[in-house]
């Protein structure tokens, strides 16, 4: 692989030989990231430079949903990668009041319906660890 000095940040796609993507991934550094990849289950790559941080994660989640690549571990898991449009504290304890003042207790709920019903309802995405950790404590009240 060519080396190139200048650090790419960015979404990259990686094709197999028939051009079909097998793998969507983001990096700071795409070129060093595109060398920690094994290069048998690919044979081509595209990438496209995107600086900024939360758009790199909006744009690769709405790939991996599109194309559902087969070396995305996580393509069945969630919808979008948790790591990537993280709303604030306050924002998050003001969807869970509502929440629960419309499912009337989410004592019920598993954590992980309960994330899947922020996304559903208000399209964001909310950390399987930070979700657990305010319904255990009851913080959001």
């Amino acid at each position: 692989m060519k080396t190139y000095k200048r650090k790419i940040a960015g979404i990259y796609l990686l094709l197999d030989e028939y051009k079909t993507i097998v793998y969507v991934g983001q990096s700071h550094d795409i070129f060093k990231r595109l060398r920690a990849h094994s290069t048998k289950n690919w044979g081509y790559f595209e990438y496209e430079e995107i600086n900024d941080a939360e758009e790199r994660g909006t744009v690769e989640a709405k790939l991996i949903k599109e194309y559902s690549p087969k070396y995305n571990k996580d393509t069945r898991k969630y919808i979008i990668p948790e790591y990537h449009n993280r709303i604030s504290r306050k924002f998050r304890w003001e969807l869970l009041r509502k929440t629960e003042k419309k499912l009337k207790s989410l004592d019920s709920f598993s954590c992980r319906h309960l994330r899947f019903y922020l996304y559903s309802e208000y399209g964001v995405v909310v950390s399987h660890n930070t979700l657990n950790l305010d319904l255990r404590t009851k913080r959001y009240l």
